[in-house]
């Protein structure tokens, strides 16, 4: 499967401990530590799969999906690598790092600066 992993090492032996893996989506970006667990970005790959917030547990394996939202279609926020992308107090945020907007269509001129996503 084409995609990338996140690992996670034993620090005293340097021995990997879990992998975890992209699953469909092909791709998993890390976002921030949040206490022992890490907090990761699973993009969709399509404009109608939803993007992802979950937390890996390196302990367990485990992983938990803490928030499952849709990035609009006129964005480039579905990009991680040239996104920054901040999860704090249960709430996403995303920004370009570069502004450039739309240059036909509907949304013509319009250029999304950032995307606040919380839960319902």
């Amino acid at each position: 499967m084409d995609g990338n992993w996140i690992v996670s090492f034993d620090l005293a032996t340097g021995r990997t401990v879990r992998k975890f893996d992209p699953r469909d989506t092909g791709e998993i970006y890390p976002v921030r530590m949040s206490g022992d667990k890490l907090l990761a970005f699973r993009p969709g790959r399509l404009w109608a799969d939803s993007a992802a917030v979950v937390s890996l547990d390196p302990r367990t394996g485990k992983e938990t999906p803490l928030l499952i939202f849709s990035v609009p279609d006129i964005t480039r926020l579905r990009d991680p690598e040239r996104t920054d992308i901040i999860v704090e107090s249960g709430r996403v945020y995303l920004a370009p790092r570069e502004l450039s907007p739309k240059l036909s269509g509907e949304w013509k001129g319009i250029a999304y600066g950032a995307l606040g996503v919380e839960p319902s």
